[in-house]
């Protein structure tokens, strides 16, 4: 990530004046959608299918507490590939703990951006159930 980029996300938290209601529904345009939590959406062994209910039932549930959306800055590994094989996942997991997030879109956008000439500067954003 560009260094300026880092220097704002590093800002982020002296920022909340300035960003207040940036995470209201009025500001981001909708509502949380809902997550069909059945039993043929969910893969890999009994003892993630049962962690990823856990977690998607605590925020997307019959009985979730609503909350607006938090912001956090970390390490976010990327592929193009979709990954569906949950044991490497964990293994991953394991062996990579500062990742945040592991997901398959963000590489295909950075490897079409970050190319010398266009000199763009991002940051990418990144919505988990699991924060």
């Amino acid at each position: 990530m560009h260094r300026k980029v880092q220097n704002l996300l590093a800002l982020l938290p002296a920022m909340t004046d300035k960003l207040s209601n940036w995470n209201s529904k009025a500001s981001i345009g909708f509502i949380k959608p809902k997550v069909s939590l059945t039993a043929r959406n969910l893969y890999g062994s009994d003892a993630w299918k049962a962690k990823t209910r856990e977690l998607l039932t605590r925020h997307f549930g019959r009985n979730a507490t609503p909350r607006l959306p938090l912001v956090i800055t970390g390490a976010v590994a990327s592929s193009d590939t979709l990954m569906k094989d949950t044991q490497t996942l964990q293994q991953w997991q394991e062996a990579a703990r500062q990742f945040i997030a592991i997901e398959m879109e963000l590489e295909v956008f950075t490897l079409q951006h970050e190319e010398p000439k266009r000199n763009i500067l991002f940051s990418p954003f990144e919505a988990s159930a699991t924060s």
